[in-house]
């Protein structure tokens, strides 16, 4: 059928190259089309040991089996995707989410399914993007065609010879590397070894316009309710327990930050004794032989992401000077523990170095910041649409998706439309390039006119606009400031501008918002054991702990990849809200919590070229918030 035909054939899920001439061996004939297939290069008995090992150590600290055959096929999917243990096992829990498979344990077939997936984040990395100037790559035939001056797929398979060899003989003349290369002699495998590639995103998505499914229902919450009427809310503010940020950044000083971070302990701690009666406790390496209660803060005994095998406790300089003890939760039916969650635990610690836990303490939800019933609190039926940002196609700055959820507001006229940004996002390809027409203020402006003139425009929908530190407009840490318009820009009494973290007071209802990603940070980075009969769920588990350690951000170190001034006095939640509002990439959701506690992630309202997700929210009068409220996660 000809080379043309074979590499037609090949593209699609296989990388194709040529067998140089004189370098038969292994790769096959000279002049031959050979396919080189992912699972060919890193087969099972080429996976090592201590990956193996390391695959098999993170899942057990999740509580996620395996058997030797999975565990082999996952730890070649590690090699394969350059995946460490951890990111392996996040991409496994959020597959099972996703999917709505059991996470409990990892299969062959799921495994297989699961491939795709991974394929799609990452690509194939064994080439690299050419400099510039440099020609076209090699296994590039569209490049190639391109090039030299050929037609479309339609080029005959001799011209296509042509080209092939004029690349190949560029290859080898072309570059000073490559010509010093081959004065070390011809023929050597430095000139046929593919070098690595940069990571780069691969993943293809349905244009907006086309999308799918637009108006669909991802998760739900008492879907049984009525859905309900817009109305105008007026009585909507600040709450007066509403974090405010500090005016110094505990981030810029490791002194004040470790000040704060004792703080967080001595005030979680307090919390503790005053919700178990408990008088006083011991100090943390104190040798006991009988059990003993200890409070600290969980850290990490090595450097990286805490396992199971791993858990130390910090004690507060009041109490314990500072010092650490291990802890084995071996014995613990079920629990979630991660970096900066402050505890107490019960237990022997017969070494004074490290502590066998029998039990966790912790010190469940504050008390409602008005605690009075749903009923009283609440004059009459309440909607609330939140979306989060990007707010446009990661490839432009159309914002498509924004003016169409203002079209769905304006028909359905919800009392309250909350915004959270990025409103110019930090990784729009765009903003990335060299050739932006406007300055980025400009843009951030526009888009803040948009939203405003729509609100001006609007009689029973009042806008809350939630800034956010991935916008390159007015980023910076988290927490942020009151993002207010800007000098000369028109303003509307419709429009609310607010700071992140906050908690909003809508109707007489308390609504927290976190627009930082604190329940990926927490799952990326935890020991996490589900228990058995029934098993916790693993997103609400999250959250609830959240809610205990009153913080907005209790993690302790951040997220590497976040901007996070940790135990800052702005991430401090005095009380628990109603409802809880928390931006995530993860599976959208929509949870009950106990303590009456309705919380919802609405996902992005764009993701990378496609549309994303919103909630709806809809409060009815009546006793109790789980029972009264509607959520709907909704495609835009």
């Amino acid at each position: 059928g000809g080379r043309q035909a074979q590499w037609r054939k090949a593209r699609g899920s296989t990388r194709v190259c040529a067998v140089p001439p004189g370098r038969d061996s292994a790769y096959g004939r000279p002049g031959q089309l050979c396919d080189i297939r992912a699972t060919d290069c890193a087969s099972a008995n080429m996976v090592s040991t201590a990956q193996k090992s390391a695959v098999q150590r993170e899942l057990q600290s999740r509580g996620i089996g395996a058997d030797e055959e999975a565990l082999i096929q996952a730890s070649t999917m590690c090699s394969q995707y350059r995946l460490n243990a951890s990111d392996f096992a996040n991409q496994w829990e959020a597959f099972c989410l996703r999917t709505k498979r059991s996470v409990s344990q990892v299969t062959s077939k799921a495994l297989d399914d699961l491939r795709p997936t991974l394929h799609s984040k990452k690509g194939d990395e064994r080439f690299t993007k050419r400099p510039a100037g440099s020609g076209p790559a090699v296994h590039d035939r569209d490049a190639l065609v391109k090039a030299h001056g050929l037609g479309k797929r339609s080029a005959n398979a001799s011209s296509f010879d042509e080209v092939w060899n004029a690349a190949v003989d560029f290859k080898l003349e072309g570059s000073p590397t490559d010509r010093k290369r081959r004065g070390a002699g011809a023929g050597t495998d430095a000139e046929w070894t593919p070098s690595k590639s940069s990571r780069r995103e691969t993943k293809v998505l349905t244009p907006f316009a086309k999308r799918k499914n637009a108006g669909a229902i991802v998760a739900d919450l008492n879907k049984h309710l009525p859905m309900i009427a817009g109305k105008a809310v007026k009585e909507i503010m600040l709450s007066p327990s509403a974090p405010r940020p500090a005016d110094r950044d505990y981030g810029d000083f490791e002194r004040h930050r470790a000040h704060a971070a004792d703080e967080q302990v001595e005030f979680i701690r307090d919390a503790i004794k005053s919700a178990y009666n408990i008088e006083s406790l011991a100090n943390a390496t104190m040798i006991a032989q009988a059990p003993i209660t200890i409070c600290g803060r969980i850290c990490c005994e090595d450097e990286g992401k805490i396992n199971a095998t791993a858990v130390m406790l910090e004690s507060a300089q009041h109490d314990g000077g500072g010092k650490r003890v291990k802890l084995d939760v071996s014995s613990l039916d079920r629990a979630l523990l991660f970096p900066g969650q402050v505890v107490a635990v019960h237990g022997l610690n017969p070494s004074g170095i490290s502590m066998h836990v029998s039990k966790l303490v912790t010190p469940g939800l504050p008390k409602k910041l008005h605690p009075e019933s749903l009923g009283s609190k609440i004059q009459h039926p309440v909607s609330l649409f939140f979306a989060a940002g990007p707010f446009t196609l990661r490839s432009d700055l159309q914002y498509d998706p924004l003016d169409e959820l203002l079209k769905v507001v304006e028909a359905e006229k919800p009392g309250v439309l909350i915004l959270a940004g990025p409103f110019v996002d930090a990784e729009n390809t765009q903003v990335m390039s060299d050739d932006l027409k406007d300055p980025l203020p400009s843009i951030f402006r526009g888009v803040l006119e948009r939203i405003i003139s729509f609100a001006e425009k609007s009689e029973s929908t009042r806008v809350v606009l939630v800034p956010s530190a991935a916008d390159v407009a007015h980023g910076g840490r988290f927490p942020q400031p009151v993002s207010s318009a800007f000098p000369g820009m028109k303003s509307s009494d419709n429009v609310l501008f607010v700071p992140n973290p906050t908690v909003l007071s809508v109707a007489g209802l308390q609504v927290g918002i976190c627009n930082a990603d604190i329940v990926k940070d927490i799952s990326s980075d935890c020991v996490y054991i589900p228990g058995q009969n029934p098993p916790q769920d693993r997103l609400a588990t999250i959250v609830h702990a959240v809610l205990e350690q009153r913080s907005f951000y209790p993690l302790n170190p951040a997220a590497p990849t976040s901007s996070v001034s940790p135990c800052s006095p702005g991430l401090r939640m005095e009380g628990t809200p109603d409802i809880f509002l928390s931006v995530s990439d993860l599976q959208p959701f929509a949870k009950k919590l106990d303590g009456d506690v309705v919380a919802a992630n609405p996902g992005r309202l764009a993701r990378f070229d496609s549309g994303g997700s919103y909630a709806k929210v809809y409060v009815h009068e009546g006793d109790r918030v789980c029972e009264s409220v509607r959520v709907d996660i909704v495609r835009i």
